[in-house]
């Protein structure tokens, strides 16, 4: 979302009150969104290029490496090309984004496992971590705890598109901690989901019990359906996913409706 909100900024500084437009201005405005980033280029293509005073793009394509969309989480690559985008442009010289048409990309997005576990130890990551944690957590009894939260977490990849997740979970009350290894396959569903496939969860070397884990991997995969979009207008769907040792690539495309709640 936040890659997404970004992006959807930089198109109000596409076009400007006098008509002025460029590759250049683009760059910037994204640029300016981003906590930091090592490179930038867009790609704006335009035929005829006066059709930009009516808020018309004919494609636009956006090529970003090392993007830091906040502190401590670095996005390695992230290639973005559009279809047709169609800005309402009175709205705009009033300051207001509003599409005429829906608008619509692919996105490839490549992230190293060095990022990762670095995103991971973020303040960011780490709070969303705790939420969900005790979301999926919190109503179990988990070796002893009663409460429990993720406080600290680490990724590696066991093998083709089989990771392993290692964490300390907390109880809350004393400080305990209890020493976690989450092994799991990771597939897409239906284009919305990443379905965890044969998880193997051990805690202090202890095998966890089978209901318990099917109860937690249910957990995840509904925290993270990308259907929870669609009703504020936004439509994602995963189309690739690559794993191997050094790095994730994911391939998706995104839909963004007039009546989407971006807007509001």
């Amino acid at each position: 979302m936040e890659v997404l909100t970004i992006i959807l900024s930089a198109l109000m500084g596409l076009v400007s009150p006098v008509g002025a437009a460029g590759d250049a201005v683009a760059e910037g405005v994204i640029r300016d969104q981003l906590h930091d980033a090592e490179t930038i280029a867009v790609r704006i293509d335009n035929t005829p290029s006066y059709q930009i005073l009516s808020g018309k793009l004919d494609r636009v394509r956006i090529a970003g490496r090392g993007l830091f969309p906040l502190e401590g989480i670095r996005i390695d690559a992230l290639d973005i090309e559009t279809d047709t985008i169609d800005i309402n442009f009175a709205e705009l010289r009033g300051g207001e984004l509003i599409l005429d048409r829906p608008l619509q990309s692919v996105v490839n997005l490549r992230l190293t496992l060095d990022d990762i576990n670095q995103a991971l130890q973020s303040p960011t990551v780490t709070e969303l971590l705790r939420d969900i944690s005790l979301d999926v957590l919190g109503q179990n009894t988990i070796g002893g705890f009663n409460r429990s939260e993720v406080a600290r977490a680490s990724l590696t990849v066991v093998s083709q598109n089989r990771l392993q997740l290692s964490a300390v979970i907390q109880e809350q009350s004393t400080g305990e901690e209890l020493d976690v290894v989450l092994e799991f396959g990771l597939r897409l569903l239906d284009g919305t989901q990443l379905q965890i496939e044969s998880p193997q969860l051990v805690a202090n070397n202890q095998a966890f019990p089978s209901d318990l884990l099917i109860q937690l991997v249910d957990g995840l995969t509904q925290a993270f359906t990308l259907r929870n979009f669609e009703p504020q207008g936004l439509t994602i769907r995963l189309l690739e996913l690559e794993i191997d040792d050094e790095e994730i690539n994911l391939m998706a495309f995104a839909r963004i409706d007039p009546s989407s709640a971006l807007f509001e």
